[in-house]
């Protein structure tokens, strides 16, 4: 059997077990019922459940209990969906549209990063991937809600809104709510406004690299084989250099002899 296929196999599998046999581990979120599930299972994924758990296991407790009550019931719900799924479905009814599956995934993302679990902020970031793709005016507010929300060290969500919003940002200023924004959004305005600097700055100083690459390019006929060939100029000019068609090498004062007769032509 193909590897991918026994993954996806072992992952059904896995799911199977959710909340069912040989659970030893229950985590509790307030509302309703804890959460049964296998400790070999979501330790492995989160630090966080794993610290938890080291701080509570006692041989005494035959089935110990992780309280995370600060959590909704339905993001946990997700989380544990993804542990032994590989992925998550949206578990709140009342979100719908762009706007809510953002608010919904960037909550989930938030609390992936609190619990440590990698592998579901990646997950997120791919789901963000598509969202960010929808109509734009049902993604900018929602950009500037979540940004705040999001560490500003983060390596992931945080830089793909940015550039989402650096992408737009002809639409953000036509937009006065966005350019004169409630206080919760300055900090995430500005960060916008500091990386569509240094992108500008950056597609500036590549452009600069281009022009100066194109000013020392020339085209010349190679004396063996006759073909036009490109050459990038090296300083200094007595440098050994090859034909790229046939190989023959010239030295640095055949080309400056080349160069005077006017036989090259800067591209």
């Amino acid at each position: 059997m193909e590897p991918e296929r026994d993954y996806r196999g072992l992952k059904r599998s896995l799911s199977e077990f959710f909340g069912k046999d040989y659970t030893d581990l229950k985590i509790s979120v307030g509302d309703g019922p804890p959460f049964e599930v296998h400790k070999n299972v979501v330790c492995t994924q989160s630090k966080r459940f794993k610290w938890a758990l080291k701080a509570q296991d006692h041989p005494s407790v035959q089935v110990p209990i992780l309280d995370f009550t600060n959590i909704n019931r339905n993001y946990m719900e997700a989380i544990l969906q993804f542990m032994y799924d590989g992925n998550y479905t949206v578990q709140e009814p009342n979100y719908s549209g762009v706007a809510g599956w953002i608010e919904y995934h960037g909550s989930i993302y938030i609390l992936a990063g609190s619990l440590a679990i990698r592998g579901l902020k990646e997950l997120v970031v791919h789901k963000f991937h598509q969202l960010l793709r929808e109509d734009w005016s049902d993604v900018r507010d929602s950009i500037f809600n979540l940004l705040p929300s999001l560490s500003p060290g983060d390596k992931l969500l945080r830089p793909l809104l940015i550039k989402t919003a650096v992408e737009r940002m002809g639409d953000l200023l036509g937009d006065k709510r966005i350019v004169d924004p409630p206080k919760r959004g300055y900090h995430a305005w500005g960060d916008i406004v500091k990386a569509f600097k240094g992108d500008r700055a950056e597609k500036v100083e590549f452009q600069t690299r281009l022009e100066a690459r194109a000013e020392r390019v020339l085209v010349y006929t190679c004396g063996a084989c006759h073909e036009d060939v490109e050459m990038v100029l090296r300083s200094p000019l007595s440098n050994t250099t090859c034909c790229s068609a046939c190989g023959t090498k010239e030295t640095g004062e055949n080309w400056e002899k080349v160069m005077k007769a006017g036989e090259n032509q800067v591209v």
